[in-house]
């Protein structure tokens, strides 16, 4: 009958309109995170030198110069910041020599 075909296409639209809800919230969602996830930095510095622990006692592993692009991997300390490259090269870098971007 036309009412059944009516009530039965009716919650194939509606499941349909809630599926698309979910998926255009979850689209914003990751769009968020990744609109306000700075985890990128540019060295400011002439040239750092990345240690391998938040400390200038630390040993130095190698030398970063101006222009550089680092990726944060741990923000928790206030004056050093975890650095990693794209090359995998990981180390501690003064956060003065840094600017997020």
């Amino acid at each position: 009958s036309k009412k059944a075909i009516f009530k039965r296409s009716g919650l194939v639209g509606g499941l349909f309109f809630l599926f698309m809800v979910i998926v255009t919230n979850l689209f914003a969602s990751q769009q968020k995170k990744i609109f306000l996830n700075h985890d990128t930095a540019i060295v400011v510095s002439p040239g750092i030198t990345v240690k391998n622990t938040p400390s200038d006692s630390g040993t130095s592993l190698f030398v970063l110069h101006e222009g550089s692009k680092v990726l944060i991997s741990d923000d928790s300390m206030k004056e050093w910041k975890k650095i990693r490259l794209e090359d995998g090269k990981v180390g501690w870098v003064p956060t003065s020599d840094i600017e997020i971007i």
